[in-house]
């Protein structure tokens, strides 16, 4: 049974590490949840401070403990 629907809005990361030898880092957030895995758009040079505007990701929630993991990775 189905439990509701979740949407979840990516506005912004900060990164900790730099992953760059050369120019600005390139980020991506991905969110995964089961089966499902969405994949944010590539903030191109943002650096440390990656920004995503009005993004936003659903996801179908069956039970109230499910965990979503999300990684930013460059």
């Amino acid at each position: 049974m189905v439990k509701g629907n979740l949407t979840i809005t990516l506005y912004e990361g900060v990164l900790t590490r730099n992953t760059e030898l050369w120019g600005k880092m390139d980020p991506y957030a991905v969110f995964k949840h089961n089966n499902a895995v969405h994949k944010s758009h590539v903030d191109d040079d943002a650096g440390f401070t990656p920004k995503w505007k009005d993004t936003h990701f659903d996801f179908v929630i069956k039970e109230a403990n499910e965990q979503i993991h999300v990684d930013i990775l460059d």
